[in-house]
């Protein structure tokens, strides 16, 4: 069973590992090694707890095998309180394709 809950900072080197993971594995289509590996520094343990302290930051959880499979935020758009943003929106390669994404949106929105 799938099921998401708000993050945890518990949840933060989980977290950066399933990022790294989908930048290396998804987005590496898209961008260089080396463009992801500096984004990467960005997006660390550390970096997540940091995040959470001003968006809303959800995981999605694979109650099977007891991994978090998704990650994804909701904040200020540029610190405005009319608007906001989508930020670190990530689904681990072996969930892509079986609509975990769209459940996340629907869940941030």
């Amino acid at each position: 069973m799938i099921k998401h809950r708000t993050f945890k900072d518990s949840d933060a080197e989980e977290v950066a590992n399933l990022v790294k993971e989908t930048m290396l594995t998804t987005n590496i289509k898209d961008y260089s090694k080396e463009y992801l590996d500096n984004d990467l520094k960005n997006l660390t343990a550390q970096d997540f707890i940091e995040k959470a302290k001003y968006f809303h930051c959800y995981v999605f959880i694979d109650d099977f095998v007891n991994k978090i499979i998704a990650v994804g935020s909701i904040g200020a758009y540029w610190g405005k309180n009319d608007e906001s943003s989508l930020f670190n929106i990530f689904v681990s390669p072996r969930y892509q394709g079986q609509g975990i994404g769209k459940q996340l949106i629907q869940v941030l929105e």
